[in-house]
């Protein structure tokens, strides 16, 4: 019997399997990976079923596409689409549960998910991302680290975001309040 790779697909180009990844319908991954879909096909903005499942918070979908050897594309990458920290701790925690890629992960440009925080004024994820020993020293294409794009973000705050970089850097608890 010849097996033949279902090619479904919705008008806006994701596979079935990028459907059931974002949604985290494990058992339908699971079924759909037993009947031949591409683990790593791109839907028309570039992104995996991984990609979508580790931006959703599905760490078991995640894992299991990580089990077939599923690789996050560029795009997925992306982490300026993210608007509200929520998303941000989520992805974040996936990333931690799962190991699906590392913590400074970028396109091209060098945008990681510590310079997302830094950008968009994030405190939690910043705390949580230095808390991983994340390196606040990377610097992105025009030579910038994440603390300098904090104060360009936060201008009025830099004293207390360099103190708090150096308290979680050199492993002191954040301070209670910071007013």
């Amino acid at each position: 019997m010849e097996r033949v790779e279902p090619i479904l697909k919705f008008c806006v180009g994701p596979t079935l399997l990028h459907w059931a990844a974002s949604k985290g319908y494990h058992d339908l991954v699971v079924d759909l990976l037993v009947r031949g879909l591409s683990v790593d096909a791109c839907d028309r903005l570039g992104r995996t079923p991984l990609g979508l499942a580790t931006f959703a918070g599905h760490s078991s979908t995640v894992s299991t596409l990580l089990q077939e050897n599923a690789a996050l594309s560029a795009e997925d990458k992306d982490w300026r689409i993210i608007s509200r920290e929520e998303v941000g701790l989520c992805l974040v925690r996936v990333i931690e549960e799962t190991a699906v890629c590392s913590f400074d992960a970028a396109r091209s440009e060098c945008f990681t998910l510590l310079y997302l925080a830094a950008q968009q004024g994030y405190p939690n994820m910043m705390h949580w991302l230095l808390s991983l020993k994340v390196s606040p020293d990377v610097r992105n294409n025009q030579g910038e680290t994440p603390l300098f794009v904090t104060s360009l973000a936060m201008p009025s705050s830099p004293l207390h975001i360099t103190r708090h970089w150096g308290q979680v850097r050199s492993g002191l608890p954040r301070p209670a309040s910071t007013i």
